[in-house]
């Protein structure tokens, strides 16, 4: 009889023994492998992150066993060690072993450092990216202020709201006005975040990297004109500060084009500009006259003085 009772005895200690319970029941809910591997020494950890669009799913396994771990103590932070987010494993709803955090956009395109640790097992800590956020679709950072966000919600990608003059505030300081908030200089001109808020002649003056708002200043310069916000200078012109063509061109209509031939001089006149020293409206002098006019008039008057000569002597021999 009692070697009876010693069989039932050795048989329920069997049964019960964890290895038994653990080949009946499955790893993952506190049996299976014992922590330490049964020789008394802290078993490690594994980690992976599964990262989509929808969530981000942590799963804590003993390291080298198929064997889900609940009940570990997860942290998540950025690199910097900013914490991102923390929790355990296997605490419902969440599946055996698994921890589920954020999902697109907030919790995408970062590098975030996992940490899981559990008393009797050796803490462990890896290193994941997330999705790429682009992957996903629009979020904010993408340098688009996309359908949702505004500059309240996403400033990296929207332009704060223009502020009409009209619409100021009672004591005169439009909202956001003051130094070192961002706020719209001082100055009577229209209020302006880039150049498409101004006039076709003007552009949108930002004084400096600390402000968001600027004004709308006419576009100056020399020699041009102002079109689509920006200064166009002419190629040469007779307004101030207008450049010459060089030799051999000539300005027409602001632009240089090779020089034409000078008109012909009249015949029997002086060429353009000839003779024209001396007081408006003097006569040309004798110096204006070719030698040869000279040459010609006193051999001409040389010959009527001969002439009358010989016209003289030969009355006077007729008269004896």
């Amino acid at each position: 009889m009692s070697s009876k009772i010693f069989a039932v005895l050795a048989l329920l200690v069997l049964v019960m023994s964890p290895a038994v319970l653990a080949a009946a029941v499955g790893p993952g809910y506190g049996y299976g492998y014992p922590p330490g591997g049964g020789g008394g020494e802290d078993s490690p950890l594994d980690i992976t992150l599964d990262s989509s669009c929808e969530e981000n799913v942590i799963t804590v396994y003993r390291k080298n066993t198929p064997e889900l771990i609940s009940g570990a103590h997860v942290t998540v932070t950025d690199v910097t060690g900013a914490p991102i987010f923390s929790g355990d494993t296997g605490v419902y709803p969440e599946e055996p072993g698994e921890l589920t955090f954020g999902s697109y956009p907030d919790y995408c395109g970062l590098t975030v450092i996992v940490t899981a640790t559990k008393s009797g097992y050796q803490p462990e800590e890896e290193t994941f990216v997330l999705v790429p956020c682009e992957q996903c679709g629009p979020y904010c950072g993408d340098g688009t202020c996309d359908e949702g966000e505004t500059y309240e919600n996403c400033p990296e990608d929207c332009a704060p709201p223009l502020v009409p003059p009209e619409e100021e505030e009672e004591d005169g300081a439009a909202p956001g006005d003051g130094e070192g908030d961002g706020g719209p200089p001082e100055g009577e001109g229209m209020r302006c975040t880039t150049n498409d808020d101004c006039e076709d002649g003007e552009y949108c003056d930002i004084p400096s990297t600390e402000t968001v708002y600027g004004t709308c200043e006419p576009v100056v310069g020399e020699c041009g004109y102002a079109e689509n916000h920006v200064w166009v200078a002419y190629e040469c012109g007779p307004e101030a500060g207008c450049p010459t063509c060089e030799s051999g061109f000539e300005c027409d209509n602001h632009v240089c084009v090779t020089a034409s031939a000078p008109p012909p001089a009249e015949e029997g006149g002086a060429a353009p500009g000839e003779g024209e020293e001396g007081d408006e409206g003097e006569e040309t002098g004798e110096e204006g006259l070719p030698p040869w006019l000279f040459i010609l008039g006193g051999l001409v008057l040389l010959g009527l003085l001969i002439w009358w000569f010989l016209t003289q002597q030969q009355g006077s021999r007729g008269r004896r």
